[in-house]
């Protein structure tokens, strides 16, 4: 049961890898607040999903899904005056050993995912105001071991953040949040490598 914060009643959302994980307990904090929700991931629509949330299969490093994505929102609630980028990839390995495709996948969901996003609403918040959350991680500041591009794509997420934040502000207001280890299903995937696991489980 998720408690009532601050009323969002009117407010229209987008979080995106909603499905599960950070961005689930997200999608029902604003829900419970009130406001309208459409979230999106690469899969089929979860089955415990809150009915009045809207879903998009969407993968947010195809500029055209999210397009589709901004388009589903306007047309079921509304201009989107919330953006949580929360949808993010994690690979648990060193330069030497990332392949290409480990590069694409992590800096398109965590980089570019991110900046399609916040590309496509800005035009329609600079008019209104709007708010943007940008999942970061603590890992963006201290990196963590055998996660070279996770690392540096958080970094590149504040980054991204401070810019729109100077660019864009006061009108859209953009803040990233930084999170440590959360157990979520993402993370117990990294934790598979036993130093991996050694490293962290005493100091987390």
């Amino acid at each position: 049961m998720v408690s009532q914060g601050q009323n969002l009643s009117g407010k229209t959302a987008i979080v995106t890898g909603g499905g599960r994980g950070i961005g689930r307990a997200i999608v029902d904090r604003l829900v419970a607040d009130g406001a309208c929700v459409l979230t999106c991931g690469r899969g089929s629509r979860p089955h415990d999903l809150a009915a009045e949330v809207a879903w998009v299969r969407a993968n947010v490093a195809i500029p055209a899904d999210v397009k589709t994505i901004v388009t589903a929102t306007r047309d079921a609630f509304g201009e989107p005056t919330i953006l949580v980028n929360n949808a993010g990839i994690q690979v648990t390995k060193t330069v030497v050993e990332t392949t290409d495709e480990d590069w694409d996948l992590v800096v398109g969901t965590n980089c570019k995912g991110m900046f399609n996003m916040c590309r496509e609403v800005l035009p329609f918040m600079a008019e209104r105001g709007g708010s943007i959350v940008n999942i970061g991680s603590i890992s963006g500041n201290v990196s963590d071991p055998k996660m070279a591009v996770y690392n540096a794509s958080k970094a590149f997420v504040h980054g991204l953040t401070r810019s729109i934040a100077v660019d864009h502000g006061p009108k859209v207001r953009c803040n990233a949040i930084c999170p440590g280890w959360i157990m979520t299903e993402m993370a117990s995937d990294g934790f598979d490598s036993p130093p991996i696991r050694r490293e962290h489980e005493p100091t987390r």
